[in-house]
């Protein structure tokens, strides 16, 4: 049986990152692939602990 990660690579709330790779997941397991969803934000990766928007910058 081949096994395949599907890496969701946004810890944003607002993300559809995990509708869709639950969607590409659904659509490709089968009794030969075996697939599993690899959630970086819940790994706690440091470099993930971003917030959710870009701050403003002033340039004179």
């Amino acid at each position: 049986m081949k096994k395949i990660g599907i890496i969701i690579g946004s810890n944003r709330s607002n993300s559809t990152t995990l509708k869709i790779a639950t969607l590409i997941q659904s659509q490709i397991n089968s009794d030969s692939i075996n697939t599993k969803l690899i959630n970086l934000a819940e790994i706690n990766l440091p470099w993930l602990d971003e917030p959710e928007y870009l701050p403003k910058i002033t340039i004179n």
